[in-house]
């Protein structure tokens, strides 16, 4: 059973739904920021990154050395 309470919830969540337009965030950013996204994303598709795990290995080993040092 819904309450009274859940219903005004409901009834203000799907009027701000509707009083919001269906835009993308993509589209607000500038243009130097979308050419920066679309960089990385070419990046991506053409092999030119370096998996997680591999980063943080040599960050442990960095931190290993200074400790030792």
């Amino acid at each position: 059973m819904v309450s009274q309470k859940d219903e005004a919830v409901l009834s203000k969540l799907k009027s701000l739904k509707n009083s919001t337009p269906n835009k993308d965030w993509y589209d607000d950013l500038s243009e130097a920021y979308q050419q920066d996204i679309q960089k990385g994303l070419d990046d991506i598709a053409n092999g030119r990154v370096v998996p997680h795990e591999q980063v943080m290995a040599k960050v442990k080993s960095k931190i290993n050395q200074l400790k030792n040092s």
